[in-house]
């Protein structure tokens, strides 16, 4: 049985998502803890 999968919607498939912004150009990024750096979420 193959699991549905669709794009992590917190990330949007990026695989990451952004932690802090510290001023306009230095930005800190970590693993998406929805996907855990998968880029897709089980349906």
């Amino acid at each position: 049985m193959k699991t549905k999968t669709v794009m992590c919607l917190e990330c949007s498939g990026t695989k990451r998502v952004l932690t802090q912004k510290i001023g306009l150009l230095i930005r800190k990024y970590s693993t998406c803890p929805t996907c855990k750096g998968t880029g897709t979420v089980p349906l």
